[in-house]
């Protein structure tokens, strides 16, 4: 946008907070539109930036959109990590080697099984799960249900192998605690 720019035009935001990932963005911006002679304003304010109030205010307004993403953070983390604490498991989906059949029952899927167990050869031989993952993607072998086996899957697989296939019932909790262990294990050994 800034490429096309001409003296006298004006960028319009619909709001403040969509036109900017911080004040430092904000500021940068600013410097770069005064020396074009460009101005600019936001549809929900309507305020004139090219009074030194309407400059002050967005400014302002610059800093509480980034506070505000600061906290939007913030809550998004510490619902994460409560979650983890709480070992809710954050998708409803068949655990690695099951199926589920039409009329609901669970059932072994033996032919994903063998897939895992080639997954785990396959780290054995210090591939990484992505690697792993990008291979199964590259051959389009996908779960019983279409979906793709990603980097999550595969180690999820891996692990569940490792614990015998756990069944369907608190599957999810055992995966998502053994995960929350890992990591604040991970995170006291920095």
């Amino acid at each position: 946008m800034l490429k096309v720019l001409k003296r006298g035009d004006k960028v319009v935001f619909a709001k403040i907070d969509r036109g900017f990932r911080s004040l430092a963005d904000y500021a940068q911006f600013v410097e770069l539109t005064k020396t074009m002679g460009v101005e600019y304003a936001a549809a929900d304010l309507g305020i004139d930036s090219s009074t030194p109030t309407g400059q002050f205010l967005y400014t302002v307004m610059a800093a509480f959109a980034q506070l505000e993403r600061q906290f939007i953070s913030q809550r998004t983390k510490e619902g994460l990590a409560a979650r983890i604490s709480r070992c809710i498991p954050s998708s409803h989906r068949a655990p690695p080697g099951w199926r589920q059949l039409p009329n609901g029952e669970w059932d072994a899927d033996y032919v994903e099984r063998k897939v895992i167990a080639w997954m785990e050869r396959q780290h054995d031989l210090n591939h990484s799960y992505r690697q792993i993952a990008r291979q199964l993607d590259k051959w389009g072998i996908k779960r019983f249900n279409g979906k793709s086996m990603g980097r999550e899957f595969v180690q999820m697989a891996i692990w569940a192998k490792s614990m015998g296939y756990p069944g369907v019932s608190g599957w999810g909790e055992k995966w998502i605690r053994e995960r929350a262990e890992r990591m604040l294990r991970s995170q006291t050994n920095r």
